[in-house]
């Protein structure tokens, strides 16, 4: 009974560690794409600037 217990306690466990991964990784693509897009920013607009 104790040993089933445990099971379930450490598989919800284990399914919040999963969830909470998968959000810091999502995350983690977020700020990269929002630092991928801002550097791409910077570097069109001044080739913008060097064009006129």
């Amino acid at each position: 009974m104790k040993m089933s217990y445990r099971l379930v306690v450490d598989s919800e466990l284990w399914y919040k560690f999963k969830v909470a991964c998968a959000e810091e990784r999502i995350s983690m693509v977020a700020k990269i794409t929002q630092l991928i897009t801002e550097y791409l920013d910077k570097v069109f607009s001044t080739k913008k600037k060097n064009d006129e």
